[in-house]
């Protein structure tokens, strides 16, 4: 991590992230590690030499020491229950810096698919024609640099905790993940972490406006939540279907024009069109082919009005797309129906799957309220059994097709299903079903009118 001065050029923040794969470690106690939950040798994948695999969490949970509520992968990535991962995977920037990223292969075995939450970048940079992205496939040797479009906290201007990881769950189960930390108030190394930790210094870049300093009423990210350490993270104070307290600091970081699911940074502007799903999380044995394969406890998303008929054989079950134009607000009102346990079966055992949520690539939302995940020191932003909670997602351009997924389990729910896409089209289109007779909201295929 270094700060780049050039007197002819603005300022930014460099970062370098160096994959490693399948890394031979030993414990602390000079050990082959053991994943607690097969029983058998546990691999290792790290970035900057450094990895903070599931196992090594879930070992302290199993043993009591942090975190009594907690399951286990809803927790992974939560610095209220364990703590920041080491600084060499943890850059920080303040909102708006700009920012240059390398990514660097730097094993032999695997490929890698590297993901950095709320931001994005164009594909070939310095060519603003080719393809805005927020995820990259890199193999051996390989390596890939990006400027993150309108620096930290992107468009909205965000701030929080965004993880990075590799998108091959089992490798970031497996340690293969980093967060950055995109601060809204100037830290001068005066100050601690909820956990004690040292909060170190963060030099403004000299080339532009330094933050605003903090104060008690507004002691900036992440000092007005409400978490207790060892502890899950708390959910956001508003956005559910039903009431929960909100703390005065909470009322005092809240955006001017804040909604729910856009609680601390809303993106979408103030007349943008509204474009609200119901959505439900369901789980249902699943037919994949006429040979018979099928999944006993299929997992998949459904439009609410689609719930009864999907579950009742009336209508065929199918990965949920639903569809937006350029400029819109998607508002996903998200309820969680899986049971609360999957398996145990021949391919995995018992998993206690508590918890469940929708996160969104490429377009623009709060990550403290909308990410669906649980990330750092920010809020956790997903549903409980039978709850409801609402996502803002804000379309600035038309992204063609978007990838959403839970977030929060995702080793075990994805590979039964739950996953989905948003389609974003031209401003002004308009989508019918695939015979052209009514405006259709939501399928895997439409007919598409533009004007």
């Amino acid at each position: 991590m270094a700060d780049i001065h050039n007197p002819f050029t603005p300022d930014f923040r460099e970062f370098v992230t160096i994959f490693h794969d399948e890394a031979p470690v030993k414990n602390r106690f000079c050990e082959t590690p053991m994943d607690p939950m097969s029983g058998g040798p546990a691999m290792t994948h790290s970035i900057n030499y450094r990895s903070e695999p599931m196992r090594n969490r879930m070992h302290l949970i199993m043993e009591g020491i942090v975190c009594p509520e907690c399951e286990g992968e809803e927790v992974h990535h939560d610095s209220w229950a364990f703590g920041d991962p080491p600084e060499t995977i943890l850059p920080r920037a303040y909102v708006a810096d700009p920012v240059r990223w390398h990514v660097v292969h730097g094993a032999a075995k695997e490929t890698h698919v590297f993901h950095l939450h709320l931001h994005q970048w164009y594909d070939e940079r310095n060519h603003s024609d080719s393809r805005l992205v927020d995820s990259r496939g890199f193999g051996p040797g390989q390596t890939f640099s990006f400027d993150i479009l309108y620096g930290a906290g992107s468009l909205q201007k965000a701030y929080g905790d965004v993880i990075y990881h590799c998108h091959l769950y089992p490798h970031f189960d497996e340690g293969m993940w980093g967060i950055l930390r995109v601060h809204d108030v100037l830290e001068d190394g005066s100050r601690c972490y909820p956990d004690g930790s040292p909060l170190t210094p963060l030099v403004p870049l000299p080339d532009r406006k330094p933050p605003r300093r903090p104060t008690p009423k507004r002691p900036g990210f992440p000092f007005f939540i409400p978490g207790k350490v060892v502890c899950k993270s708390p959910v956001p104070p508003i956005g559910w279907d039903r009431i929960l307290p909100i703390t005065q600091l909470e009322k005092n970081a809240l955006a001017p024009n804040w909604k729910e699911g856009a609680l601390f940074t809303n993106a979408t502007p103030k007349n943008a069109p509204i474009r609200r799903y119901d959505v439900v999380a369901i789980q249902m044995p699943l037919l994949y082919n006429t040979a018979g394969w099928n999944d006993p406890e299929g997992r998949l998303y459904v439009l609410a009005e689609d719930e009864y008929a999907v579950t009742h054989g009336l209508k065929k079950p199918e990965p949920l797309f639903i569809r937006a134009t350029a400029g819109e607000c998607i508002e996903i009102h998200f309820t969680n129906k899986l049971p609360e346990q999957i398996g145990p079966n021949a391919f995995e055992h018992l998993v206690n799957t508590l918890f469940c949520g929708t996160h969104v690539h490429l377009v623009k939302f709060d990550p403290l309220s909308s990410d669906g995940s649980n990330v750092g020191w920010n809020y956790f932003t997903g549903a409980a059994h039978n709850q409801t909670v609402i996502f803002r997602w804000y379309a600035d351009i038309d992204l063609k097709t978007i990838f959403f997924h839970d977030h929060l389990f995702a080793n075990t729910n994805q590979p039964h299903g739950l996953y989905g896409g948003l389609i974003v089209e031209n401003a002004g289109s308009k989508f019918f079903s695939p015979e052209g007779h009514v405006l259709y909201k939501a399928g895997t295929q439409a007919l598409i009118t533009k004007i």
